[in-house]
């Protein structure tokens, strides 16, 4: 299991979940997260979003092979969009540009001020601004043209276990502060994809 954590100054607001594993006969309430509300895509991810918290889930067209799930926050008088993404190892470049098309058009038709995109995106070899990456060009551009449109940056350096690659990626397009692995929440590691805490700062 690979986790990451959105975490404000003194509390949790959202949580992150990849390959999950859950299926229709888990119940919300099994999994404890007290004080959420949790939103799935089973077998792929969760977001967890604070209760107290003005949210609604964006539902988008189903791309096979992809697990997501957006939730639109109204956090005073902004709009942030939240992102959990799983995109397995092998994915050819035009899913990737289908779903990087998808979130383009969540940004467009719901005035979001602020993105915080996160996923197991599996871009071995995966380098910001640089065509050049080590294994599928083509999806480093279309990734590269995505961030670029959205003016988004990609935050994670924390390489997988026993491996240089980066595969979890954190995109946003507003400061992400102290980007470090965790385990105040998480009573199980998994060394191949350490669990993330970080703040972010929400701007215009």
């Amino acid at each position: 299991r690979r986790v990451l954590f959105r975490s404000c100054v003194g509390c949790v607001w959202f949580l992150f979940l990849f390959e999950t594993w859950l299926c229709c006969n888990i119940n919300d309430l099994e999994l404890s997260f007290d004080n959420f509300i949790v939103f799935r895509s089973d077998g792929g991810v969760l977001l967890a979003v604070k209760r107290n918290l003005n949210y609604k889930r964006i539902i988008v067209n189903y791309i096979p092979g992809i697990e997501q799930v957006f939730v639109l926050i109204k956090y005073n008088d902004l709009n942030l969009l939240l992102g959990c993404i799983y995109i397995p190892p092998n994915t050819q470049s035009n899913t990737y540009l289908e779903r990087c098309g998808l979130v383009e058009d969540i940004v467009a038709n719901y005035f979001i001020d602020n993105i915080l995109v996160i996923g197991d995106f599996n871009l071995h070899g995966f380098s910001l601004n640089d065509e050049n990456s080590i294994n599928n060009p083509l999806t480093n551009i279309v990734i590269n043209s995505y961030i670029n449109y959205l003016s988004l940056n990609q935050f994670n350096n924390i390489p997988n276990y026993r491996n240089e690659n980066i595969l979890d990626l954190i995109f946003s397009d507003t400061y992400l502060d102290t980007i470090v692995p965790d385990s105040l929440y998480t009573p199980l590691l998994d060394s191949y994809q350490p669990p993330l805490e970080f703040f972010i700062q929400l701007t215009h």
